[in-house]
């Protein structure tokens, strides 16, 4: 196994200690946790960031391509199955200003993007979805099977479905911007720092591997490890390993970068040139809910995502493979505000894979929600108070 090819290690530029206490602590120094940061610290906020990683860009945001996309992994017309059309157009709208937000603090490459049929059956989701979009005002582009083919490479593809407006951010560059800019700021962030617990009483303490931090509020905003260290996250909050693999460089033609498959299978070509593919957890009966273990890979995921890339482009032949833990919510959809009977901890977390889709926007409405008591655009049904 092995990091993204996009991933360049370094030694840690925010190793110092964390203070004794702050105005607020973040937990997680992923996309949703450091747009908290710049934001609060912006406003005159003492915010320090805890990262149990060496170094930021280095979890699962940095882990899968930087797609900056519309909606969540659904189709369009599923989701408004499920929710109604008036809750999917606030989704799309929450999604429209975290695009602008890639655009104006990561100037997010605008790719476009495209979902194409990749299964049987699924031509008719594309349709369907392009159909929604156009009732709720979203710019999309019909694209036959010839034209997905001529932009994407592949072959066995469908019909498509291409939003110009989406974009693309790289991964690990976007997260430590993010990171300089919140320091810039005034944030502090400070990575190696394994929170183990936060105590709630007339301030909050955060226990830390080796000591503690006293704060006023606490942003969770540490992915999948959220559920083992808050009880209000066990039941709603599960962690779900996401494999990818990809080409040696120079490979591919630099192309649309696109999904399929229900969001089940997405892919990309790295600047320079590697092909990568990730997804295809549907080949465990378990779809890989519950793995905690980024160091681990399910053989027969890979062997799906190698059999799979040679599938669409034939003869590539994957050279490197890795995991993410994603964040999933039960319903599928982020939470993001107060736990319910604990307004001083707030929820940023569960973007269900699509972290590049909702985390700006998602960490700067919490940051509008401690500093004016309301955000504009949050979707209700975004509340933690849902499962109660």
């Amino acid at each position: 196994m092995s990091l993204p090819p996009w991933v360049d290690p370094r030694p840690a530029p925010y190793g110092a200690p964390p203070p004794e206490r702050a105005d607020v602590v973040v937990v997680g120094g992923g996309p949703s946790g450091l747009a908290a940061a710049r934001c609060l610290a912006a406003a005159g906020t003492d915010v320090v960031v805890l990262e149990a990683r060496p170094d930021v860009g280095l979890g699962f945001a940095a882990r899968i391509g930087g797609a900056v996309a519309l909606g969540n992994v659904e189709h369009p017309n599923r989701l408004a199955a499920g929710l109604g059309l008036a809750d999917t157009a606030a989704l799309f709208g929450f999604t429209q200003a975290n695009l602008a937000l890639a655009r104006q603090w990561l100037r997010a490459r605008p790719t476009g993007g495209l979902y194409a049929a990749a299964m049987p059956g699924e031509d008719d989701d594309v349709a369907q979805g392009s159909d929604l979009l156009d009732r709720l005002g979203v710019p999309v582009e019909r694209w036959t099977p010839d034209r997905v083919a001529r932009e994407t490479g592949a072959a066995h593809l469908g019909t498509g479905r291409f939003l110009p407006d989406e974009a693309w951010v790289a991964p690990t560059r976007a997260l430590r911007r993010l990171a300089g800019d919140a320091v810039a700021a005034g944030a502090r962030v400070c990575t190696g720092q394994s929170v183990v617990r936060v105590d709630e009483s007339d301030t909050l303490t955060v226990h830390l591997a080796g000591g503690t931090v006293t704060a006023e509020v606490v942003v969770w905003a540490a992915g999948a490890a959220c559920q083992a260290l808050h009880p209000d996250f066990r039941d709603v909050v599960w962690p779900v390993r996401v494999q990818s693999v990809a080409t040696a460089d120079g490979v591919g033609a630099v192309g649309v970068p696109g999904r399929g498959q229900h969001g089940h299978l997405a892919w990309s070509v790295t600047a320079a040139g590697a092909r990568v593919l990730t997804g295809c957890r549907w080949a465990t009966p378990h779809l890989e809910v519950g793995e905690t273990d980024e160091q681990a890979l399910s053989p027969v995921v890979d062997q799906k995502l190698r059999t799979m890339l040679d599938r669409l482009w034939p003869g590539s032949v994957a050279t490197r493979s890795w995991a993410g833990i994603a964040a999933f919510t039960c319903d599928g959809l982020p939470l993001v505000g107060p736990l319910p009977g604990h307004p001083r901890q707030v929820a940023c977390v569960g973007h269900g894979g699509a972290d590049w889709s909702f985390a700006l926007r998602a960490g700067q409405s919490v940051a509008e929600g401690l500093l004016t008591g309301e955000s504009q655009g949050l979707p209700d049904r975004f509340s933690p108070a849902r499962f109660n």
